[in-house]
């Protein structure tokens, strides 16, 4: 993400600082995004993905890690565990795009969709 994602976020977790989050334990946005909820004290479960390739492997004392999963199942179990998805995608939205195609399941499933604009 960039710095304006990121102060972007920062006021959207300073609102629902409580709970948990979720993320996929990716490199990049979740990687910050895990950094960021570590610094306010969010607990963090993290849906990691069977292909490491591009894994953050993210942890800290808040922290839940389950099985990995592929990732459309990982995402998809990531929306149906929150009823709210930030999303921090890095270009405006595209086909074959992991974050996008995210980011319309949680739609169908009716949940508030915030889009940290890049």
């Amino acid at each position: 993400m960039n710095k304006k994602q990121i102060r972007s976020l920062k006021s959207v977790l300073k609102v629902i600082q409580s709970g948990e989050v979720h993320h996929g334990d990716c490199i990049n946005a979740d990687a910050q995004f895990d950094a960021i909820c570590q610094e306010f004290e969010i607990k963090i479960v993290i849906h990691p993905p069977t292909n490491t390739i591009h894994r953050a492997w993210c942890d800290g004392p808040l922290t839940t890690i389950l099985e990995p999963k592929p990732y459309i199942l990982r995402n998809h179990d990531i929306v149906d565990a929150c009823s709210t998805l930030i999303a921090g995608p890095h270009r405006p939205e595209y086909i074959r795009s992991g974050t996008w195609s995210t980011v319309r399941y949680a739609r169908k499933q009716n949940r508030t969709v915030i889009i940290v604009e890049p």
